[in-house]
């Protein structure tokens, strides 16, 4: 077990937009793509919400990805939202591929700058 300082961290790591790109991202690989047609659109969708004003400060500046970032973390919780409201099953199964890869705890190591 660990200490709670330390499920804290994890958990805050975890929820940051960078960690939420990755998964975007990796969900997204062209060798294995998870989302239909229908979802993608949603993920479009979420990625033009939004504004460069809104992005984190940390994410701000030359050569941080920024933008990019924070916009891929936005069509992440669009699709993930889209999907508790119409498919919970599917949206099971995404969450059991991000946590059966190991991608999400490779998300709470990482040490975002």
């Amino acid at each position: 077990p660990c200490k709670p300082v330390d499920y804290a961290l994890k958990t805050k790591r975890a929820a940051r937009a960078e960690a939420q790109d990755m998964v975007l991202r990796a969900l997204m690989d062209e060798a294995d793509p998870f989302f239909t047609e229908e979802e993608l659109a949603v993920v479009r969708w979420g990625r033009n919400g939004g504004s460069a004003g809104n992005t984190p400060s940390r994410l701000r500046g030359k050569n941080k990805g920024g933008f990019a970032i924070y916009r891929n973390a936005s069509a992440l919780e669009c699709v993930i939202g889209y999907m508790y409201i119409s498919d919970g099953d599917r949206l099971q199964q995404m969450m059991e591929r991000v946590i059966g890869s190991g991608l999400l705890e490779r998300t709470t190591l990482e040490k975002w700058k």
